[in-house]
């Protein structure tokens, strides 16, 4: 089963990875590592002169600005209103997720856990469909066969 799983959810992420090609400058990619950061810290929108002043950024105010915008059009970034700093969409938060975050593995008493439950429901082949949907992970299932997975986040 898990071998399944792990086949079904690689093919997911390959065939988003298509989506997120788009090529953006190393720059670009640190200022939007920035921005999630501190968005998720202090869920406020996040200025230019806040990333040059707080975090060093090796720009002007105003070339951050234009990284900014660029990542704006791009769909990385969102502009709640016009005098506001800007905010990750999620466009932006899969990216910094799959690109820029870096591998994070589980602790290992969590990898037990996860094995541990998996391992309790060999005998019923449902079980671990209704395990996964109770861990926010949905399978759409034709007989006993997964077809597709999905990971609410």
């Amino acid at each position: 089963m898990y071998r399944v799983l792990k086949f079904i959810w690689q093919s997911l992420t390959n065939a988003m990875a298509d989506e997120y090609e788009e090529t953006i400058t190393e720059r670009q990619k640190r200022i939007l590592a920035i921005i999630i950061r501190d968005y998720i810290e202090n869920a406020q929108p996040v200025g230019s002169q806040r990333l040059v002043e707080a975090y060093g950024v090796d720009a002007s105010p105003a070339t951050v600005r234009n990284e900014m915008a660029f990542l704006t059009q791009k769909g990385y970034l969102k502009q709640p209103h016009t005098s506001a700093g800007r905010v990750p969409t999620e466009k932006g938060f899969r990216f910094f997720v799959r690109h820029l975050m870096g591998q994070v593995d589980l602790p290992l008493s969590v990898q037990r856990t996860i094995t541990h439950q998996f391992h309790q429901t060999r005998p019923d082949l449902d079980t671990p469909r209704r395990l996964c949907i109770s861990q926010s992970i949905s399978i759409s299932c034709s007989g006993n066969i997964p077809s597709s997975a999905s990971i609410t986040v």
